[in-house]
């Protein structure tokens, strides 16, 4: 399994190519720079690396029946 650095090198590319290739680059320096702070911000910030290993981490949920589970969504969790 990849380290949490590779995974979001590689969500960042992801998101960068689902946008068109219109990440703003100097975003995501801030969204690293803000992670740095705290734990709290580290673990806002790597959403991706817990929706990427969830089933390897806790293999039973992937029996588990399918919720519709809203929080508290909006565009900044998800990294733009």
């Amino acid at each position: 399994m990849r380290d949490v650095h590779d995974s979001l090198k590689a969500y960042e590319a992801w998101l960068k190519q689902a946008l068109g290739g219109r990440a703003d680059r100097a975003g995501f320096v801030r969204k690293h720079q803000k992670m740095a702070e705290s734990p709290c911000a580290f673990l806002r910030g790597t959403y991706s690396r817990f929706a990427e290993t969830i089933l390897a981490d806790c293999p039973d949920v992937a029996d588990a029946p399918a919720i519709l589970a809203v929080g508290d969504i909006h565009a900044e969790n998800f990294g733009t």
